[in-house]
Parts: structure tokens; C-alpha cells; sequence
């Protein structure tokens, strides 16, 4: 795993021991705020980077291999709104709808 930029508090095991719905949801998050921050701003961009570090600890802790690809897949998926810097909120917001299927009891929450 690479250094932390933005969560340098968090390490590995720390996040291995939260639960696989509060690591989507704390994803959710930071793409919550990427929405709200008017998705093409720097402000959003940096809430997209943010959230590229918390996937990255997620994949890095699950060890259920289509979950694993499901995560990563996502991760793509965030990827290609990034690199175009023309995110919109619905596209992000979908993204959000997504990620948060990946596992039942954040589903169920019905934040999002």
C-alpha cells in the first residue's frame, strides 16, 4: 500500500476493523460532498482523490475475491469521472446509488 495522502491518521489495520458497510459508506461520503461541492470544482476533485484512498483501503482489506472485483470496478468507474473533470451530480449521485448496493447493510441504511 502507498502512503496515505489525505486520511495519514488511518493505517490498514485501523480501517480493517470497521465493519465493510461503514467503509462504503465512509466512500459514500466523501462522493456526497464531491456532489455538493458542485462536481467540477477543485473542491470535488479532491473529495474524488480522498475517496480513491478510502477504495484503496477497502480493496486492500477484503479478502471476498467478487467483492474485491466489484470494488475495483467502481473504482474504475469513479476513475473515468475524474479524468474527464466534467462529473456531474447525477452521474455522481449514481455512482453513490452504486457503491452503496455493493453490501446489504448499507443498502439497507437507504441514505443515498
Amino acid at each position: 500500500m502507498y502512503a496515505l495522502q489525505f486520511h495519514t491518521q488511518l493505517t490498514s489495520e485501523k480501517w480493517q476493523s470497521f465493519s465493510t458497510s461503514k467503509q462504503l459508506l465512509m466512500v459514500g461520503n466523501e462522493l456526497q460532498r464531491a456532489i455538493n461541492k458542485a462536481a467540477d470544482s477543485p473542491a470535488a476533485m479532491l473529495c474524488f482523490e480522498r475517496a480513491f484512498e478510502l477504495i484503496d483501503l477497502t480493496v486492500e482489506a477484503t479478502t471476498n475475491r467478487s467483492q474485491r472485483k466489484e470494488l475495483l470496478r467502481m473504482r474504475e468507474l469513479l476513475a473515468r469521472e475524474y479524468v474527464s473533470q466534467a462529473a456531474t451530480p447525477s452521474n455522481i449521485q449514481s455512482l453513490l446509488r452504486a457503491l452503496v448496493t455493493l453490501d446489504a447493510d448499507s443498502c439497507r441504511l437507504g441514505l443515498y
